[in-house]
């Protein structure tokens, strides 16, 4: 099973942020499997360390998929990273094996220390379309434009259906992004 994630990564002082599909193979491991064109593939690359932040506002999925910004965070305590203060929960981690691959590789990592903040809202239809959209833009290059306006297009009636001022944000601001115009 995948879990839906936003891992953070630190080199030489510049943080990146990047939502992430990662996989627990075992109790206290975590893989992650970046492309390899992307900063959290080089900065593991180079660091060895990350921190995958568990977060329930989609909207920090919607922006760090288009944007560079960074979200409020505070340090981490095991490792030279930083952990978002919107994360519900946290694993600081550090890379155990790597599987290179032509376009991903997969790192293996050991959880080092795990952080638990809050209890987790749960995730309506819409969260989970939100979601699902911003991984369909952040795979502009590869994904036609046409097949994501078409995902849009056929799911937001139910964003406005059964989403909160949040995931209406989060819809209209990747909505934007594309081009998609501002009728919400």
């Amino acid at each position: 099973m995948i879990y839906e994630t936003i891992v953070t990564t630190k080199f030489k002082g510049r943080f990146n942020i990047a939502p992430m599909g990662v996989s627990f193979p075992q109790i206290g491991m975590v893989t992650i499997s970046p492309y390899n064109t992307s900063h959290t593939y080089i900065n593991l690359s180079r660091t060895g360390v990350a921190v995958v932040n568990f977060v329930d506002d989609v909207e920090l999925f919607a922006h760090s998929v288009v944007t560079d910004e960074i979200f409020p965070w505070f340090p981490a305590e095991r490792v030279d990273g930083w952990v978002l203060e919107g994360a519900y929960m946290y694993f600081e981690v550090r890379v155990r094996d790597i599987r290179w691959g032509e376009e991903r590789s997969s790192f293996l990592c050991e959880v080092l220390c795990e952080g638990r903040r809050r209890y987790p809202y749960m995730f309506n239809r819409a969260q989970a379309l939100v979601i699902e959209a911003a991984i369909l833009v952040s795979r502009l290059k590869i994904y036609p434009r046409e097949k994501i306006l078409t995902f849009f297009s056929e799911y937001e009636g139910v964003v406005l259906k059964t989403g909160g001022l949040t995931e209406k944000r989060a819809w209209q601001y990747l909505k934007g992004f594309l081009g998609g115009g501002e009728n919400l």
